[in-house]
């Protein structure tokens, strides 16, 4: 009887840890215009956001839009990759490579902040 309730206890400290894993991993932060998730901002990104409003590739999950919807839309657009690229190029953006919980959404007349060089 102490060997089963032994194996029990056990089986429920491993179901524990692994759903902390699991859910740890889907709690993962990310930067906002990080398109294909790999934890940078580059040019690929641009390509994954343009092969998605092109057809090429699916989104099936909605991971890809999430990160790299930048422009505050719902789906990824074209001005979305543009954003990503003014980031690439030095240009100041109202959001791309910033945390997900700091993003700037476009103002209640649909306007985004005025993007400039510095």
């Amino acid at each position: 009887m102490k060997r089963l309730f032994g194996y029990c206890i056990g089986i429920m400290i491993l179901i524990a840890l692994l759903s902390a894993v699991c859910l740890s991993a889907g709690a993962r932060t990310y930067l906002r215009g990080d398109a294909d998730g790999d934890g940078e901002i580059s040019s690929l990104d641009v390509t994954v956001v343009q092969r998605v409003v092109a057809g090429i590739i699916t989104d099936s999950d909605g991971s890809i839009t999430e990160r790299g919807a930048v422009t505050g839309g719902d789906s990824l657009t074209l001005p979305d990759a543009t954003q990503i690229q003014r980031y690439l190029a030095g240009l100041t953006n109202c959001n791309v490579g910033e945390p997900a919980s700091d993003i700037v959404f476009p103002t209640e007349d649909n306007q985004l902040p005025i993007l400039t060089t510095e």
